[in-house]
């Protein structure tokens, strides 16, 4: 036994970031780790659970970034599942929100030691001595309220406080004293899966106890891999990973689940049913009832398709709308996605993914309604908007213009330059209007100028052959129609 203890190391700390969107979890990050990956983020939001690396006074710490938008309560609780210490982050300006009590939950759920941060105390508006009198009244006691919670203030702008929460995450790290072996059978969780156009399905797992090898044979309960690249949290090429690391694994035979353990140690895996998957035969029996909403839902990656399902099913019932999600899956809308919404005239819903260029021809003369866009709360606008027009609320049409050609594809400001027949009524700039494919209303956008030939124009009238840049973020096609209207 005293060799074994003799074998024993403290371990690295594992630190999942909490707290309400826009509060500035990814910012503080990006200063600690002198990246920018937040501007990167559709939207500015963290979408997908980060895992990111950093070195502190010789001392390795592992942060977990987690998505503040409700949406993504899952992503969130895994998060605190596998971590060793928490950080709360509350804005100092704006005090306790709904997320942040959401996320507070979480962490004294799990029992998880944690550190709350008061961050933007670089605003004149900012004050944390109000936001700990909140947490007070909740039960929760900062130090300096005679509590037990550290706590500190920060500034991701100026870096201010930066230092200091990286000590207490030390110290505190230091006071739990969770020591390991690292040559243990390896054991962790998978954060993350996906598929890779060159490289296959891989997992980004954190790496908790042992270390993995390249040539290792990991196990989880639906899935297994015989190692072939590991690739650290900058996305280069490493030998083994050892514990508290994020790491990602290529080399599955199928995709493993979010949230499951692995282990090179077959026995040590949870032992899952598979659910039975129906066919595409099956799904194309399905009772054509108009008013039960069928749905096919798309996302970049597993823990984008959970979220993007939470918030289908929340926004639904919110509307009291039957529905039915006939398919669910990663990676672009390819042809069997849109052959079954044809055949079951189900609506696509597509979060961070579109049409592949495969199947766009297909898409063209086809009786196929899509929603997709690259930020959560937006999909969820289009979704209210579809259920709007299916529910046939009055509006009066003001003009009308049928989308003839697309000249440039939708920028990163969501904007896009189109050819278009004004066919009915008046439009100008700021005009705003509802997209209309096959009689179905699938979005919105609005005018930001407008060009005859070379001229630009202020305004236009029918009937008249246009080329319009719109911003809008639903990507439109020739064959589209624009419609511009009032309550």
């Amino acid at each position: 036994m005293a060799n074994e203890n003799q074998n024993l190391i403290l371990k690295p700390p594992v630190v999942v970031v909490m707290g309400h969107v826009d509060h500035g979890k990814s910012s503080i990050l990006d200063y600690i780790r002198k990246t920018n990956i937040t501007e990167k983020e559709a939207g500015g939001i963290t979408q997908q659970l980060g895992a990111y690396e950093v070195i502190h006074n010789n001392s390795k710490i592992t942060f977990l970034d987690t998505p503040g938008h409700e949406a993504f309560n899952t992503i969130r609780e895994r998060g605190t599942i596998v971590a060793d210490i928490a950080i709360l982050v509350i804005a100092a300006d704006e005090g306790i929100k709904a997320q942040t009590e959401e996320a507070l939950n979480l962490i004294l759920n799990q029992n998880l030691p944690f550190i709350i941060a008061f961050n933007k105390i670089d605003r004149p508006e900012a004050n944390s001595e109000k936001v700990k009198q909140e947490l007070a009244e909740k039960g929760v006691y900062v130090e300096s309220y005679g509590g037990k919670i550290p706590s500190v203030n920060v500034s991701a702008k100026t870096g201010e406080g930066i230092e200091e929460l990286l000590d207490l995450i030390l110290i505190l790290n230091e006071l739990n004293n969770k020591k390991i072996d690292p040559n243990s059978e390896p054991f962790g969780y998978i954060l993350e899966s996906g598929i890779d156009a060159r490289k296959g399905i891989n997992a980004t797992c954190l790496v908790l106890e042992g270390k993995i090898k390249v040539g290792d044979l990991i196990y989880t309960a639906t899935s297994k891999a015989k190692v072939k690249i590991l690739e650290n949290f900058l996305g280069k090429p490493i030998k083994e990973a050892l514990p508290s690391s994020p790491v990602r694994v290529i080399g599955w035979e199928n995709q493993p689940l979010v949230g499951e353990k692995f282990s090179t140690n077959i026995e040590k895996v949870d032992k899952i049913e598979k659910s039975q998957a129906k066919t595409f035969e099956e799904l194309k029996s399905i009772e054509q009832n108009e008013n039960i909403l069928k749905l096919i839902l798309k996302a970049d990656v597993s823990g984008s398709l959970e979220a993007l399902e939470k918030l289908i099913v929340q926004t639904l019932k919110e509307w009291s709308q039957e529905f039915e999600i006939i398919s669910k899956s990663i990676g672009e809308i390819n042809l069997n996605d849109l052959r079954l919404a044809e055949t079951t005239k189900a609506l696509i819903v597509a979060f961070r993914t579109n049409v592949s260029k495969e199947s766009k021809n297909y898409l063209q003369s086809r009786d196929i309604k899509i929603l997709t866009d690259e930020i959560i709360y937006k999909l969820k606008e289009n979704l209210e908007l579809f259920l709007k027009n299916k529910n046939q609320l009055p509006y009066k049409i003001i003009a009308e213009a049928e989308v003839l050609q697309i000249f440039s594809q939708k920028d990163k400001k969501d904007r896009q330059i189109i050819g278009c027949r004004l066919s009915s009524g008046k439009i100008s700039k700021n005009s705003k209007f509802a997209i209309f494919r096959n009689d179905e209303e699938v979005g919105s956008g609005k005018i930001i100028s407008i060009r005859k030939n070379k001229d630009e124009l202020n305004e236009a009238e029918a009937v008249v052959e246009l080329g319009l840049q719109i911003e809008s973020s639903f990507d439109i096609l020739s064959g589209d129609v624009l419609k511009f209207r009032i309550k």
